[in-house]
């Protein structure tokens, strides 16, 4: 039997781009979007300012805007050599992003229904990131998360939205915490009942003495905090964190669910 080496399929993408420099925005479809949903005449772009919505269409609706002749949708020449089928390119006047704020290219995975006369291909803008946050998500991408946060975080984070990165991820932590304790409760009141110092369920040591039981407080109160200081405000009201906050906080989430992870081995 042979075993070769193969590269990893590449996702469908969609690509965006405002440079400084220019007047016009490009977007860009990745060959393996351009294969898998036979684009051909995707020309017609509509735009959600207020949910900061792009949708590409065969054909103008009702919540089209732009010229009558739509833009022109053309083989991508950066694309060319990956595979037989290129990738597509169209440009648009940057006066068309009210929402528009960034400048190098960002990514985005396309969500893809049947449209009346073709697939409608539509991606979320979202916010763009500062202007020094790529040295930040450099940071970002090269932790060590546990798996369980980082399937969480990971791409909400990466696509700006870094509040709703860290809520994600303390979910994802108390989720962690009910598998292991089988305690059907939520939040801080999970963490109280599941890390008491008086009677914990999970124990983070021997508990023979009373640094021992010092050690259970602190950490039981660590869990606590990450719900009441880290989710709860953002589960309650808009909050908008800049990169390196998030980055700092879904460490420490991680921190813990690996902890929460040790202890429950040697239980």
């Amino acid at each position: 039997m042979i075993i070769a080496n193969r590269a990893p399929p590449r996702r469908p993408l969609v690509s965006v781009t405002a440079p400084a420099s220019s007047t016009q925005v490009r977007i860009a479809f990745n060959a393996d979007l351009v294969r898998q949903e036979s684009l051909q005449d995707v020309r017609w772009m509509s735009i959600d300012d207020k949910h900061q919505r792009l949708t590409f269409i065969s054909t103008p609706s009702r919540e089209y805007q732009g010229p009558d002749d739509g833009y022109p949708l053309m083989p991508d020449g950066g694309q060319k050599k990956l595979s037989k089928t290129a990738g597509k390119v169209l440009y648009v006047p940057k006066d068309q992003f009210s929402m528009l704020a960034r400048q190098a290219p960002r990514r985005y995975e396309p969500e893809i229904r049947p449209g009346r006369a073709g697939p409608e291909i539509s991606i979320n803008l979202g916010p763009a990131p500062a202007a020094d946050s790529e040295r930040v998500h450099r940071a970002y991408r090269d932790l060590d998360l546990h798996p369980v946060i980082a399937e969480a975080a990971n791409k909400l984070y990466l696509d700006g939205h870094y509040a709703n990165a860290i809520e994600a991820a303390i979910k994802a932590l108390c989720g962690l915490v009910r598998l292991h304790s089988g305690k059907d409760l939520d939040g801080a009141d999970l963490m109280k009942t599941v890390f008491s110092p008086k009677n914990p369920i999970l124990r983070f040591n021997d508990f023979r003495d009373r640094s021992d039981r010092d050690e259970q407080e602190g950490f039981m109160m660590m869990f606590a905090g990450a719900v009441t200081g880290l989710r709860n405000p953002r589960a309650h009201k808009i909050i908008k964190d800049d990169p390196e906050h998030a980055l700092g906080s879904i460490a420490q989430v991680s921190y813990l669910a690996k902890l929460l992870d040790d202890r429950a081995k040697k239980a």
